[in-house]
Protein backbone atom coordinates (compact mmCIF):
# COMPACT_ATOMS: atom_id res chain seq x y z
CA UNK A 1 0.00 0.00 0.00
CA UNK A 2 1.30 3.29 -1.02
CA UNK A 3 1.89 6.25 1.39
CA UNK A 4 -1.27 8.39 -0.16
CA UNK A 5 -3.38 5.40 0.58
CA UNK A 6 -1.99 4.76 3.76
CA UNK A 7 -2.66 8.59 5.04
CA UNK A 8 -6.33 8.45 3.67
CA UNK A 9 -6.95 5.68 5.22
CA UNK A 10 -5.56 7.19 8.49
CA UNK A 11 -7.94 10.37 7.63
CA UNK A 12 -11.21 8.28 7.34
CA UNK A 13 -10.14 6.81 11.31
CA UNK A 14 -9.63 10.52 12.32
CA UNK A 15 -6.00 11.73 12.42
CA UNK A 16 -6.08 14.60 11.02
CA UNK A 17 -1.73 14.61 10.10
CA UNK A 18 -2.83 12.63 7.46
CA UNK A 19 -3.62 15.65 5.54
CA UNK A 20 -0.20 16.94 6.22
CA UNK A 21 1.39 13.89 4.75
CA UNK A 22 -0.19 14.22 1.60
CA UNK A 23 0.30 17.34 1.14
CA UNK A 24 4.31 17.29 1.88
CA UNK A 25 3.68 14.39 -0.33
CA UNK A 26 2.23 16.47 -3.05
CA UNK A 27 3.62 19.57 -2.76
CA UNK A 28 6.20 18.77 -5.68
CA UNK A 29 3.36 18.64 -7.91
CA UNK A 30 1.96 21.89 -6.35
CA UNK A 31 5.31 23.97 -6.92
CA UNK A 32 5.61 22.56 -10.44
CA UNK A 33 1.87 23.79 -11.44
CA UNK A 34 2.22 27.32 -9.83
CA UNK A 35 5.85 27.71 -12.12
CA UNK A 36 4.03 27.22 -14.90
CA UNK A 37 0.99 29.43 -14.34
CA UNK A 38 1.56 32.74 -16.41
CA UNK A 39 -1.48 34.99 -15.64
CA UNK A 40 -0.92 35.20 -11.53
CA UNK A 41 1.77 34.99 -9.15
CA UNK A 42 3.21 32.11 -8.21
CA UNK A 43 2.58 32.87 -4.36
CA UNK A 44 -0.67 32.96 -5.28
CA UNK A 45 -0.91 29.54 -7.45
CA UNK A 46 0.96 27.77 -4.20
CA UNK A 47 -2.08 29.03 -2.34
CA UNK A 48 -4.82 28.32 -4.32
CA UNK A 49 -3.83 25.41 -5.36
CA UNK A 50 -2.96 24.45 -1.87
CA UNK A 51 -6.69 24.94 -1.00
CA UNK A 52 -7.82 23.45 -3.67
CA UNK A 53 -5.26 19.99 -2.63
CA UNK A 54 -6.97 20.47 0.61
CA UNK A 55 -10.79 20.42 -0.60
CA UNK A 56 -9.52 17.07 -2.72
CA UNK A 57 -8.22 15.00 0.24
CA UNK A 58 -11.46 14.35 1.26
CA UNK A 59 -12.22 13.01 -1.73
CA UNK A 60 -10.11 10.72 -2.40
CA UNK A 61 -10.75 7.01 -1.75
CA UNK A 62 -8.36 4.49 -0.21
CA UNK A 63 -9.16 1.81 -2.46
CA UNK A 64 -7.27 3.46 -5.39
CA UNK A 65 -3.93 3.15 -6.38
CA UNK A 66 -1.35 5.36 -5.88
CA UNK A 67 -0.76 6.31 -9.42
CA UNK A 68 -4.25 6.67 -9.53
CA UNK A 69 -4.47 9.22 -6.83
CA UNK A 70 -1.31 11.05 -8.06
CA UNK A 71 -3.63 11.64 -11.33
CA UNK A 72 -6.84 11.95 -10.01
CA UNK A 73 -5.18 14.94 -8.02
CA UNK A 74 -3.09 16.48 -10.90
CA UNK A 75 -5.82 16.30 -13.23
CA UNK A 76 -8.13 17.92 -10.69
CA UNK A 77 -5.54 20.81 -9.79
CA UNK A 78 -4.82 21.38 -13.30
CA UNK A 79 -8.60 22.10 -14.76
CA UNK A 80 -8.78 24.26 -11.47
CA UNK A 81 -5.95 26.06 -13.03
CA UNK A 82 -7.65 26.41 -16.06
CA UNK A 83 -10.97 27.60 -14.52
CA UNK A 84 -8.75 30.28 -12.92
CA UNK A 85 -6.81 31.44 -15.79
CA UNK A 86 -10.35 31.83 -18.17
CA UNK A 87 -11.56 33.71 -15.18
CA UNK A 88 -8.48 35.66 -14.33
CA UNK A 89 -6.59 35.84 -17.24
CA UNK A 90 -5.75 38.71 -19.44
CA UNK A 91 -8.80 39.86 -21.03
CA UNK A 92 -10.05 36.60 -19.64
CA UNK A 93 -8.96 34.73 -22.75
CA UNK A 94 -8.49 30.73 -21.60
CA UNK A 95 -6.08 30.43 -24.54
CA UNK A 96 -2.54 28.55 -23.09
CA UNK A 97 0.66 29.41 -24.88
CA UNK A 98 1.89 26.00 -25.32
CA UNK A 99 4.97 27.02 -25.96
CA UNK A 100 5.78 28.11 -22.45
CA UNK A 101 4.79 24.71 -20.89
CA UNK A 102 7.06 23.45 -19.57
CA UNK A 103 7.05 19.38 -20.02
CA UNK A 104 10.76 18.19 -18.30
CA UNK A 105 9.51 14.77 -17.06
CA UNK A 106 13.18 13.37 -18.32
CA UNK A 107 15.58 16.31 -16.63
CA UNK A 108 13.01 16.21 -13.33
CA UNK A 109 14.29 14.47 -10.61
CA UNK A 110 11.08 14.50 -8.83
CA UNK A 111 9.17 10.82 -8.66
CA UNK A 112 5.88 12.38 -8.43
CA UNK A 113 6.22 14.06 -12.01
CA UNK A 114 7.70 11.15 -13.67
CA UNK A 115 4.66 9.06 -12.06
CA UNK A 116 2.43 11.60 -13.44
CA UNK A 117 3.27 11.45 -17.07
CA UNK A 118 4.17 7.93 -17.52
CA UNK A 119 0.64 7.23 -15.80
CA UNK A 120 -0.97 10.03 -18.35
CA UNK A 121 1.18 10.03 -21.51
CA UNK A 122 1.29 6.25 -22.01
CA UNK A 123 -2.23 6.37 -23.06
CA UNK A 124 -1.88 9.24 -25.47
CA UNK A 125 1.28 8.17 -26.92
CA UNK A 126 -0.72 4.98 -27.45
CA UNK A 127 -3.13 6.64 -29.33
CA UNK A 128 -0.73 8.98 -31.65
CA UNK A 129 1.43 5.96 -32.34
CA UNK A 130 -1.13 4.02 -34.06
CA UNK A 131 -2.42 7.24 -35.89
CA UNK A 132 1.22 8.17 -37.32
CA UNK A 133 4.00 6.93 -35.85
CA UNK A 134 6.19 9.39 -36.69
CA UNK A 135 4.36 11.94 -34.42
CA UNK A 136 4.82 9.16 -31.67
CA UNK A 137 8.36 9.09 -31.90
CA UNK A 138 9.12 12.89 -31.73
CA UNK A 139 6.44 13.29 -28.91
CA UNK A 140 8.17 10.37 -27.52
CA UNK A 141 11.73 12.05 -28.12
CA UNK A 142 10.59 15.13 -26.73
CA UNK A 143 8.82 14.85 -23.57
CA UNK A 144 10.89 11.79 -22.64
CA UNK A 145 14.27 11.70 -23.42
CA UNK A 146 14.07 15.87 -23.23
CA UNK A 147 15.34 16.80 -26.62
CA UNK A 148 15.50 19.78 -28.18
CA UNK A 149 13.84 20.03 -31.71
CA UNK A 150 16.83 20.70 -34.00
CA UNK A 151 18.68 17.20 -32.30
CA UNK A 152 15.24 15.54 -33.00
CA UNK A 153 14.69 16.65 -36.77
CA UNK A 154 18.41 16.23 -37.06
CA UNK A 155 17.66 11.94 -35.95
CA UNK A 156 14.47 11.55 -37.74
CA UNK A 157 15.54 13.71 -40.87
CA UNK A 158 12.94 16.58 -40.30
CA UNK A 159 13.48 20.20 -40.08
CA UNK A 160 13.31 21.74 -36.89
CA UNK A 161 10.28 23.90 -38.09
CA UNK A 162 8.51 20.76 -38.82
CA UNK A 163 9.42 19.27 -35.61
CA UNK A 164 8.34 22.03 -33.54
CA UNK A 165 4.77 22.61 -35.70
CA UNK A 166 4.36 18.84 -34.83
CA UNK A 167 5.18 18.84 -31.25
CA UNK A 168 3.25 21.63 -30.44
CA UNK A 169 -0.15 20.48 -32.59
CA UNK A 170 0.43 16.94 -30.63
CA UNK A 171 0.79 18.94 -27.10
CA UNK A 172 -2.64 21.12 -27.86
CA UNK A 173 -4.34 17.71 -28.80
CA UNK A 174 -3.28 16.66 -25.20
CA UNK A 175 -4.43 19.99 -23.87
CA UNK A 176 -8.01 19.69 -25.22
CA UNK A 177 -7.81 16.28 -24.80
CA UNK A 178 -6.97 16.69 -20.81
CA UNK A 179 -9.95 19.70 -20.77
CA UNK A 180 -12.83 17.22 -21.81
CA UNK A 181 -11.95 14.19 -19.50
Amino acid sequence: MGEIQEAVKRLKNGDEKAVESIYLKMCPLIYKLARNTHFMEQDDAVQELSLKLIQLISKLDEERSEGESVVFIWKSLTKHLSKLAYKYGPNSDNKINIDKVQLETSTCNCELDSLIFKVDFSNYLKHVRKTNPKYAEILKLSIFEGISDQEIGRKLNFTRQYVHRIRIMLLKKYIEMERIV
